[in-house]
């Protein structure tokens, strides 16, 4: 990284380097004035990717004259492909539309490999709040914290299936979701956002905090069609096509297109419609599941609350389960790096390097079996 100073004539020296914290880190380095005007500096990766704000730095030559520069915490950074962490640190957006949407939760509240730290809200209705904070006290997690894009929305936005399942709610007390975001990815350099809903809360945060850097984002959301997906793995309902409207991407467009275009993501996960919609849990899911179902509070959750569903359906759709799994372990997924675009109301993709954005092909479902248990 170079940056520029006014040009002023004598033996400069950088003095110190100032951010908008008390505390210094040490792990950086400067070379000599290449030219008068500019210097190198050059700081490690990891204490810039923990960091987001501005630097000063403050040039002093040996006559006390101080000059000071300030770089964007903007900075270039290689895009990383969709690799497996020990352990996770999660925002999870959701939404609360499907009996799905809770057990994804159940998933990212249990799992050995998750440090589910917040849930936000799209659109964040006094019900919603009120039903996430009852499916938490359930999952045996009153320590998450809870955002919302708007409590004031004037719809319920719950699906009767969750009220039904675990009651009428009590509390209601939640973060504005904007400043949970920034608030968790502050703290937390390495912050993984899963997002099971519309993007308003992800798409205020990159309008009112310019440059904020975040580590990985995994969608449920996007699509690929025929000039992404090679033709054995195509599901027959697409083929042919190479877009589609897909649910959460459209609640709010131009989210999606500033999340899908912004420089400053790490890696961008998405696990698309046409992968999802090859998924199901069914009767024969379920008594997979049954000898697992007593490992943990959210396995348990699973099990009963889909042992309700199929009283009433033969199948349940799993799509937030299956993108929340992807990001515990993204070897259940066959990725390919693409550039998402959007036609009409419908969304596609093109193969396209350095992106940093990846799109599922194909899903592994007995690999997101292991996976959702904690056992692959």
């Amino acid at each position: 990284m170079y940056v520029k100073f006014p040009a002023i004539t004598g033996n400069w020296i950088v003095d110190q380097t100032i951010a908008n914290t008390k505390s210094m880190h040490p792990n950086y380095e400067f070379s000599h004035i290449l030219d008068g005007s500019r210097c190198r500096i050059d700081i490690t990766k990891e204490w810039w990717n923990s960091y987001n704000g501005s630097l000063f730095i403050i040039f002093e030559n040996n006559e006390h004259e101080v000059v000071e520069t300030l770089i964007s915490c903007k900075h270039e950074w290689k895009h990383t492909p969709p690799t497996r962490k020990q352990v996770i640190d999660v925002l999870y957006d959701m939404e609360t539309q499907d009996p799905d949407d809770l057990f994804a939760l159940a998933i990212l509240a249990s799992h050995p490999e998750v440090n589910l730290r917040s849930v936000c809200l799209t659109p964040g209705s006094e019900l919603q709040v009120g039903i996430l904070t009852k499916a938490l006290e359930r999952l045996e997690r009153t320590d998450v914290r809870i955002g919302a894009f708007d409590t004031s929305h004037p719809k319920d936005c719950v699906s009767s299936w969750w009220t039904n399942f675990l009651g009428e709610p009590k509390h209601f007390m939640a973060i504005e979701g904007v400043y949970l975001y920034h608030d968790e990815i502050r703290t937390c350099p390495d912050l993984t956002i899963v997002t099971g809903g519309p993007l308003k809360n992800l798409g205020r945060l990159l309008r009112e905090f310019d440059g904020v850097r975040i580590a990985r984002w995994v969608a449920q959301g996007g699509f690929a069609g025929d000039g992404v997906v090679p033709a054995q793995h195509r599901l027959a309902k697409f083929a042919g096509r190479e877009t589609c409207p897909t649910f959460n991407f459209n609640g709010d467009p131009r989210s999606a297109l500033a999340a899908l275009s912004y420089d400053n993501f790490g890696c961008r996960m998405l696990v698309s419609k046409n992968v999802c919609h090859g998924l199901v849990y069914d009767r024969d899911m379920h008594d997979r599941l049954a000898p697992y179902k007593d490992r943990n509070a959210g396995l348990q959750l699973i099990y009963e609350g889909m042992d309700n569903y199929l009283r009433k359906h033969s199948s349940g759709m799993f799509h937030d389960p299956l993108a929340v799994c992807a990001a515990i372990n993204p070897n259940i997924i066959t990725f390919k790096e693409v550039e998402m675009f959007r036609v009409k109301g419908e969304w596609g993709s093109r193969l396209c390097d350095d992106t940093g954005t990846f799109i599922s092909i194909i899903a592994n479902h007995d690999e997101f079996f292991e996976t959702m248990i904690g056992e692959q």
